[in-house]
């Protein structure tokens, strides 16, 4: 009689692949992408305030970059100085503002809980300083400061040779 040995299959066999399925699927997109489609999406569902809303024309890369680069905190390079008083007010919580400037505390509110938005697009809770500081980002982007007036310098045609 022939010596039949045990058949064993595949199946029965231990795999050191079982760990490989309980691993997460690792995404193809980085952080970066999954914020740039937040501020897209925030950029569709929500318009920004009246007075900020040249960012509409904005990229996301830029929005990105007023959200995310270094803290800035100077408010006074980038609205006049009726601004500045009604922007420390603001963050003073000094409701007793001065109406005529180019932004009130209502502005101030509506542009920073925008901010605050966006700022949320990248960051889980963003500081205040964080927030301020987009704001401040954003509105360099918008010409509320008029430039410095240059030199004057005289036409080709009556400078004298």
């Amino acid at each position: 009689m022939p010596i039949y040995e045990d058949y064993l299959s595949d199946a029965s066999l231990p795999t050191d692949s079982e760990s490989d399925e309980e691993e997460p699927e690792e995404s193809i997109y980085d952080e970066r992408d999954e914020e740039y489609w937040n501020i897209e999406d925030l950029m569709d569902d929500h318009r920004p305030p009246p007075m900020i809303e040249y960012i509409t024309k904005l990229g996301c890369v830029t929005l990105y970059g007023c959200i995310t680069d270094p803290l800035r905190s100077d408010i006074e390079s980038v609205v006049p100085i009726g601004s500045v008083r009604t922007w420390q007010s603001f963050w003073i919580r000094d409701g007793c503002v001065q109406q005529g400037e180019e932004f009130s505390y209502d502005d101030w509110d509506m542009i920073g809980e925008y901010c605050m938005q966006l700022c949320e697009c990248c960051f889980e809770n963003p500081s205040m300083e964080r927030i301020r500081s987009c704001i401040i980002r954003i509105l360099n982007l918008g010409k509320f400061v008029p430039r410095r007036a240059g030199r004057a310098v005289l036409p080709r045609a009556l400078r004298r040779r």
